[in-house]
């Protein structure tokens, strides 16, 4: 900053620069405050390195149907158990991998293991262990 303001350049110039910069951290912050974000992200970027480098066979219906019944079934566990939005996150990383490990040709089965993914989130619930101080999980809480 202050070799541009050696320069002269009018305050409207400093001001846009401070607040892109300003910006552009809170974004970085933001991606960064949760490691599920990078996670997104390369998901993303394998399932598109599979499609388009290594040419992988696959019904161009599976992939959208995966993410609309993943999501569906996280939206209706959502509103039903009252969590927080966020846990859609959770959702979208079931359906990415979903895409990456399982291959079908029937529509039935691509419903069924979305939404078998998603609802045993919200089925298998903590069990009480024989001590009352910590409870035991049946499998990973719902997010």
């Amino acid at each position: 900053m202050e070799i541009l303001s050696a320069l002269h350049l009018p305050s409207k110039f400093f001001h846009m620069i401070t607040t892109i910069r300003s910006g552009t951290s809170r974004w970085i912050a933001d991606y960064s405050s949760d490691a599920r974000h990078y996670q997104l992200t390369f998901l993303f970027i394998f399932l598109l390195t599979g499609l388009f480098a290594l040419n992988w066979s696959m019904p161009g219906w599976q992939i959208p149907l995966t993410f609309l019944v993943a999501l569906t079934t996280q939206l209706a566990g959502i509103l039903l158990f009252r969590l927080p939005f966020q846990s859609l996150k959770s959702a979208l990383i079931t359906s990415f991998s979903l895409c990456l490990l399982f291959r079908s040709d029937q529509t039935t089965v691509v419903i069924l293991a979305a939404f078998i993914a998603i609802s045993s989130k919200f089925f298998l619930k903590p069990m009480a262990s024989t001590s009352s101080i910590r409870p035991t999980w049946v499998y990973a809480p719902p997010s």
